[in-house]
């Protein structure tokens, strides 16, 4: 009976004297890693012709011609514009979207409509663009786009273009959202009043504006209705993304009177606006609406 007393007191001295026991934490949770973003901003950057196919220039294989690929990256899920021309080809913008798959590899596809059967360009699709990340020419892969053009012939004809990125280097973050900088592209005549002369309807011109925005005003100098004309000045009011014409303004010769263009978050201008040509104590009026206008070089 003693010997059973003293096993019990053990016992209980040794449940005295133990620590307690502790609960253990719970695994620490890793956080879920977030997607890689990294084609998002301005690449500029060359591709080399590897073939061509259909009516139009003849460009040799070898010949490099430059690009530009504004891109925003949400995710694996990308959108922007594509714009390509140079010396030997016409100009082309193209809005685009795709994706980028678990290799890191994006691919973009879009399309343009034309302007109309004075559109030397006519409608762009650009069919496919596919790239990577490369640490030597900074982007690597191949690409390929469709012009269907109205303009050269009575029946048209379409030109596909196919080549491979020379080399594509990141500029920069894409712009911010405001008109400061030089926009360049063209504009299509949709209609014209009173003895109409050159660019008649469906005729397309090019042209460039160069703008410091302050507040809500923006101002600056617009070219292109003649190549022997001086720069206008022109003023503008901001509607968030939106320029309308502040007041009508005048070289003497040509004269805006009305304005509405809008740009979107990658650089690209879309619009109408109006002007009038005095000549021979006569007024033209055209009507136009922008083309492939973007921004060329932010201040």
């Amino acid at each position: 009976m003693k010997r059973l007393l003293c096993l019990a007191a053990v016992a209980v001295s040794v449940a005295c004297h133990s620590a307690p026991r502790t609960p253990s934490a719970p695994d620490a949770v890793t956080p879920p890693a977030t997607s890689p973003t990294p084609f998002s901003g301005v690449w500029a950057g060359e591709y080399r012709i590897s073939a061509m196919s259909g009516g139009g220039r003849p460009l040799l294989a070898g010949t490099l011609v430059p690009f530009t690929l504004r891109l925003e990256q949400t995710g694996a899920v990308l959108g922007g514009n594509f714009q390509t021309g140079g010396l030997q080809t016409q100009p082309v913008l193209i809005d685009v979207s795709g994706s980028m798959d678990d290799n890191g590899i994006v691919s973009l596809q879009g399309s343009a409509p034309g302007l109309g059967r004075g559109d030397f360009v006519g409608a762009a699709t650009l069919t496919k663009f596919r790239a990577r990340l490369d640490p030597t020419s900074g982007l690597a892969g191949d690409l390929e786009y469709r012009l269907d053009r109205t303009a050269e012939t009575p029946l048209g004809f379409s030109t596909v273009y196919a080549g491979d990125i020379a080399t594509a280097q990141r500029t920069g973050a894409l712009p911010p959202l405001t008109f400061d900088g030089t926009w360049g592209g063209t504009f299509v005549v949709r209609d014209c009043t009173g003895t109409c002369l050159p660019p008649h309807v469906s005729e397309t011109s090019s042209f460039r504006l160069n703008l410091r925005q302050s507040g809500n005003s923006a101002s600056g100098l617009f070219s292109g209705f003649s190549v022997t004309e001086p720069a206008m000045q022109i003023g503008f009011r901001v509607e968030g993304q939106r320029l309308v014409l502040d007041s009508s303004a005048s070289d003497g010769r040509f004269r805006i009177v009305e304005w509405s263009t809008e740009r979107d978050r990658f650089g690209r201008m879309v619009g109408t606006f109006s002007y009038e040509q005095l000549s021979s104590a006569r007024v033209i009026r055209r009507e136009v609406q922008l083309g492939t206008v973007s921004l060329m070089s932010p201040e």
